[in-house]
């Protein structure tokens, strides 16, 4: 049986991308299964704490439907998504393609509910160990999962970089 049912790749969006993430917050939390392909996306409610101490960037969603109100009236509590993530998350390795960040969002929400947050890894050198034609093979990978996910979000962005590791994963070889 492949080991893929038990790694999920993750990616956050945030309220301030550009702001240092002392000054930001998640606001959405994607995760896909990469065995199955099954992709789940959170949107979170803000802690009051997070607004009136950290920053908020109208353009922070990168869908242009929503907004802070969106997140106000349709998130869930942070608490509740972190509780509900670090189900998702027993027993799997977790991969995101900027793992540094994705552990400091990832410690802010579970922190809401008194939960440690996961190890995450590097999605990149685990595709890496995936091929042996290195990072090219993974550059094509990506560019092939971009063709099959067009859509944007958090969701989005981690099931594009489960489905990169399906394509280096799989029985044929990738694609020049």
């Amino acid at each position: 049986m492949s080991p893929l049912p038990s790694v999920i790749t993750i990616a956050f969006e945030t309220s301030a991308p550009d702001a240092p993430h002392e000054r930001a917050w998640p606001s959405a939390i994607g995760a896909t299964v990469v065995g199955t392909g099954v992709t789940r996306e959170w949107l979170v409610k803000p802690e009051e704490e997070w607004l009136l101490f950290r920053g908020w960037d109208e353009a922070a969603l990168r869908d242009p439907g929503r907004d802070l109100g969106d997140l106000l009236a349709k998130g869930k509590p942070a608490a509740e998504v972190a509780a509900e993530v670090d189900a998702w998350l027993t027993d799997t390795t977790v991969l995101a393609a900027d793992p540094a960040a994705a552990a400091d969002w990832m410690g802010l929400l579970m922190a809401t509910a008194n939960l440690s947050a996961p190890a995450v890894s590097p999605a990149l050198r685990y595709m890496i160990a995936l091929t042996e034609g290195g990072e090219g093979d993974v550059a094509t990978a990506m560019a092939q999962a971009a063709y099959r996910v067009t859509a944007d979000g958090a969701g989005a962005e981690a099931e594009q970089l489960a489905h990169a590791i399906r394509i280096l994963s799989g029985p044929a070889p990738v694609r020049r």
